[in-house]
């Protein structure tokens, strides 16, 4: 039996997972545990890491408390960002409640002095200032030998009646040889996966105001270890690798790796990285290529001089930028340009003018508005530039010297256009039906009133007069500690003229989701409401007040999908009476039944042609023939500029990607769902389940659907 059980995580980042699940994954853990495994420490602790992509079910907050609580750690590590602090402060808040001896150490770059709602919270016994391998596995030795002198540890604060006792600080380590990979090690699995993060340097040789990475030298891998990372890897599945280095041009080792990866690394894969395009010459353009990296993101943040001085950056050099861009492109090396709003001095029409630039040289500009994190420069002159920010995560600024409120409002406007909600793949799929004249799916019983193992993505109710509040809760506080990421709530009701009715139905959902939203504050929370009739707009706004009434927790300063969303599903023959009046903040889809008898393209040109809403859903009536759909199908991409389509239906779905290539997607909906409903009698009853049979009922239909479509 081990001494120490372990567990490091790093919280889920939702946005990051939608994105780019690469993003995701805790890389930092994997070194923590790899130089635990070399110092011969894992012979007496236990280390688990919960990776996000090892997550197939993606737990909610409840959930992830509760599994962590049932393996009773000793010590639970935490991989801390701006976007994920506030959560892990949640997490490890919560499972303290219930394990009051567990220990919590927090890591990574939130962790500075100058964030004194980490330094001051009590929950945290531990945390680490910069690189931790070192002070991990001393802080480890020092748990296993029972004491708790922790003032020789250095570059770490502890809890000392609770206060915190910040000890001498820890140089960078200056060969990161010693650092074993946790890549070569296999203490990170990458069966199954597609894409990697690599580093072959730590820390960066600029020294930007905004940026926390200021404070180390920078530190090299050795390149034959970077070379071996990338070739293992490639054995092992990967085709997608992400170089996370600030500058991989920068590296002393830039040409001795490109050319290893370019002799050693074969086949199909492709390579991401950064750097400063004014650096680099035909010989460097033509390594980058030598070694696939067919993706490039070019750190601009500012085409103004007096900007970049403020901010430490050199000056720019339209010339050696362009020149640099050009080398790219006649290599078909994709470009992208970090550009940043609100940077000291700079006004919206200086901002506007970078953006103008970028579209001038063609290349795809990255928004980013400014992040003013404690320890960064910035934090200690916001005075000076007359900064106002958020004072917690994301710490997004909110006004300047140079830009006000409203202009930081219209800067975002007119590069996204008005703020729409980012509508997830698979939201509005609820059940998987396939087509009897294709595919007739066995019956299979299941039994009322039962929840799945696995967790819970979706759950539909009707609602009808007979629900009862108590009854609702009790159905809530059941799935509330199953709940996964993303969660959606579809809400089916009757209209009615009547402000009663109103009043009635919002206190049996919010008696369904207000229990849910309170364990669960760090997930999207969808609401689908469907009615014959759009309800009224109050109605809907104390509906997303509940769901709104969570801490937020993403960066993105373009969606709404932190917090979650309300959206209105309308019957479209009602388009007549609601459409041209409704505004733009609600937020709905039209509904359209499709059958044999009707002129069914004309019925769909009506609602294309109608440009309101944020997309059609489109049903099929249960006598609709399989050729009637299949023409659907195949009419429907040439109108995917006008508006979106979605599917109720799973295999409808799957049918209208595998007709049209363009939409194929390995997005969210094809990890199938855990879908329940609640009936009137308040049973819950698993509509659709991830289980082996449903995957593989899936996988024959497509097959012999695909295969009748093309006869």
């Amino acid at each position: 039996m081990k001494q120490l059980k372990v567990l490091l995580l790093q919280p889920l980042a939702t946005e990051f997972w939608l994105r780019s699940p690469v993003l995701s994954y805790n890389l930092a853990a994997g070194y923590l545990k790899a130089m635990a495994e070399k110092e011969g420490l894992l012979e007496k602790v236990e280390i688990d890491i919960l990776d996000a992509r090892m997550q197939r079910g993606l737990p909610g907050t409840a959930a992830l408390v509760n599994s962590i609580v049932a393996k009773s750690y000793d010590l639970l590590g935490f991989s801390v960002y701006s976007f994920n602090s506030l959560q892990s402060l949640y997490i490890a808040s919560e499972v303290k409640k219930r394990l009051p001896r567990i220990k919590i150490l927090f890591g990574g770059p939130e962790i500075v002095t100058d964030a004194e709602y980490i330094m001051n919270d009590p929950v945290i016994d531990f945390g680490c200032f910069g690189e931790g391998e070192l002070t991990f596995v001393e802080l480890i030795k020092r748990l296993l030998s029972g004491t708790d002198d922790y003032e020789n540890i250095k570059g770490i604060f502890y809890r000392k009646n609770e206060k915190a006792v910040i000890t001498s600080p820890r140089e960078p380590i200056g060969d990161l040889s010693q650092v074993p990979s946790p890549h070569l090690s296999g203490i990170l699995p990458f069966e199954g996966e597609k894409a990697a993060l690599i580093e072959t340097t730590r820390g960066c040789s600029l020294k930007c105001a905004y940026c926390r990475a200021n404070d180390r030298t920078s530190g090299v891998y050795p390149a034959e270890r970077v070379i071996d990372e990338v070739a293992c890897l490639l054995n092992r599945g990967v085709r997608n690798f992400f170089i996370i280095d600030s500058d991989l041009l920068d590296s002393p080792n830039f040409s001795q790796i490109c050319k290893g990866i370019s002799s050693r690394c074969k086949g199909d894969f492709s390579m991401f990285a950064n750097i400063c395009v004014e650096g680099l010459t035909p010989e460097k353009a033509d390594m980058l290529k030598a070694c696939n990296v067919n993706e490039i993101e070019i750190g601009l943040q500012s085409i103004h001089s007096f900007t970049r001085k403020k901010i430490h950056r050199p000056r720019f050099n339209k010339e050696k930028f362009v020149a640099g861009v050009q080398l790219l492109k006649e290599r078909n090396i994709k470009c992208h340009a970090g550009i940043i709003l609100g940077l000291p001095g700079e006004s919206l029409e200086g901002f506007m003018e970078g953006l103008s630039f970028l579209d001038e040289v063609d290349i795809n500009p990255l928004f980013h508005r400014l992040q003013i994190f404690p320890g960064s420069k910035l934090w200690n002159e916001r005075e000076k530039y007359g900064i106002k920010n958020m004072p917690l995560p994301p710490y997004l600024i909110t006004e300047t010297k140079a830009l006000s409120q409203e202009e930081i409002e219209r800067a975002i406007t007119l590069r996204y256009g008005e703020q729409r909600p980012f509508i997830i793949k698979g939201i509005f799929v609820q059940r998987f039906e396939p087509h009897k004249d294709v595919y007739r799916k066995k019956n299979v019983e299941v039994e009322e009133d039962a929840m799945p193992d696995s967790y819970v993505n979706k759950v539909t109710i009707d609602l009808v007069a007979s629900h009862d509040i108590k009854h609702l809760k009790k159905n809530a506080a059941k799935i509330s500690g199953r709940v996964g990421q993303i969660f959606t709530v579809w809400f089916r009701f009757a209209s009615s003229d009547k402000n009663s009715h109103y009043k009635k139905t919002f206190d049996l959902i919010e008696a369904f989701i207000r229990p849910i939203v309170d364990v669960n504050p760090f997930i999207p929370i969808q609401i689908i409401l469907e009615s014959d009739k759009p309800a009224p707009l109050d109605f809907i706004s104390k509906i997303n007040g509940v769901i709104q009434s969570k801490t937020p927790f993403s960066s993105d300063t373009r969606r709404l999908i932190d917090k979650g969303c309300v959206f209105s599903l309308l019957p479209f023959e009602t388009h007549n009476d609601a459409g041209d009046e409704l505004p733009v903040s609600f937020y709905y889809l039209w509904t359209v039944t499709i059958s044999n008898e009707e002129n069914w393209e004309e019925k769909l040109n009506g609602v294309i042609e109608k440009k309101s809403g944020l997309g059609i859903i489109l049903d099929f009536h249960h006598d609709t023939d399989f050729e009637t759909i299949v023409k659907v199908m195949r009419f429907l991409p040439e109108h995917t500029e006008k508006t979106e389509f979605f599917f109720r239906n799973l295999a409808h779905e799957s049918l209208f990607q595998l007709l049209n290539p363009l939409r194929r997607t390995n997005s969210y909906w094809s990890e199938i769902e855990t879908i329940v409903s609640v009936d009137p009698n308040c049973m819950i009853t698993p509509v659709l389940l991830p289980l082996p049979q449903v995957k593989l009922d899936l996988f024959s239909w497509q097959l012999k659907a695909q295969k009748v479509a093309h006869e």
